[in-house]
């Protein structure tokens, strides 16, 4: 079941754009750092995705559970490998997520009054498919731009000069930028399995990361020159940015409702891969999600997820590269040759044949 371009990109970019509400600088960089910083993020991103859409299409876009299974002792371990990084990362959002509206608009409420019914919802989601998903993706990108061109709109009276909060512009500093950008790509791993549901992945995941590059440097931009040394007191910024801008029009309950659709469609999102990768272990539909969203929930109430890092951006920087573009090039490259060793055996069979 394939879904149009549009909602595609708008699938994969309300991902992205999620974690701009629970976004939270942990280096001190200026901005202008930042800047550069998502900009080479993007462009390694881009550069592995090319490389692995030309393998992908010499195989005739073979699905990757498929070609993972090759081999079929090395496809349950790097299955088993990939739902697990699915189920730690929806964990990861959904404690990222239940941290920020409780801070924010219900402080005092158990986590469990927040995981028990968004965990139901996304479930249910998942268990749609990702069509729905990808309908649902497309309306609220609407709303979402609208949001975010008030805050742009807003913010450009207050506009001041960039870079000059945060030490100096280093080349360490824009590499743990790109690093901290990289963590937060779940997207970029998504890529080798979203491939099957795209009727043109190319023109989808790279139209995918031009507007994901460009919403994010808006943002970060945005964040830098209106804030400035605010920064350092605000535990969300982006939030705090919409509060600071937003004058006469209130949008933090905007932003409450658009982000906990985010939250939603990116961890109903999430579930759908970690099921979708172990169908060739539980063979039933709805168990599959079933059980992928249960251990999303119960991994959400450890804590250690809703902890901000240097040390876990790193981790997860590295796994995404990994998982997002090594392991899958590496996968696909053996499949085109394999694919290659068998064109030409049967080119000289067929030569020989001719001959006699």
């Amino acid at each position: 079941m394939k879904i149009s371009s549009f909602e595609m990109i708008a699938l994969l970019l309300l991902s992205r754009i999620f974690t701009l509400m629970i976004y939270s600088p942990i280096f001190s960089f200026p901005t202008s750092v930042q800047l550069v910083g998502i900009a080479l993020s993007t462009v390694l991103q881009g550069a592995l995705a090319l490389f692995l859409i030309v393998l992908m299409k010499k195989t005739g876009y073979k699905s990757f559970d498929e070609v993972l299974f090759g081999n079929k002792i090395a496809g349950c371990i790097f299955s088993a490998v990939y739902c697990l990084f699915f189920i730690l990362s929806g964990a990861a959002v959904l404690s990222s997520f239940i941290a920020f509206a409780r801070d924010i608009f219900f402080p005092g409420q158990s986590f469990l009054a927040f995981a028990l019914p968004i965990a139901a919802v996304c479930i249910y989601g998942a268990i749609l498919g990702i069509k729905p998903l990808g309908r649902s993706a497309g309306l609220l990108f609407f709303i979402f731009l609208l949001m975010f061109a008030v805050t742009v709109l807003s913010s450009s009276e207050r506009l001041s000069s960039v870079g000059t909060y945060g030490g100096e512009f280093t080349a360490k500093g824009v590499l743990l930028s790109a690093v901290y950008d990289m963590s937060r790509s779940l997207e970029f791993v998504m890529l080798p399995f979203i491939a099957v549901f795209s009727k043109n992945i190319r023109k989808d995941y790279f139209g995918f990361l031009a507007s994901r590059l460009v919403i994010l440097e808006t943002a970060v931009f945005l964040i830098g020159s209106v804030l400035k040394e605010y920064i350092d007191y605000t535990k969300f910024p982006f939030f705090t940015l919409g509060g600071a801008v937003g004058g006469f029009i209130r949008l933090d309950a905007l932003y409450l409702v658009m982000w906990t659709f985010c939250a939603v469609v990116k961890i109903s999102l999430i579930i759908f891969f970690s099921g979708y990768i172990a169908k060739r272990f539980l063979p039933r539909t709805n168990y599959r999600f079933i059980y992928s969203g249960i251990a999303v929930m119960l991994f959400s109430l450890c804590g250690v997820f809703m902890k901000n890092s240097e040390i876990s951006a790193i981790i997860y920087a590295v796994l995404s590269l990994i998982l997002g573009g090594i392991v899958p090039i590496i996968i696909y490259s053996r499949e085109v040759r394999s694919y290659d060793k068998k064109t030409s055996s049967d080119n000289a069979g067929n030569f020989s044949a001719d001959r006699v």
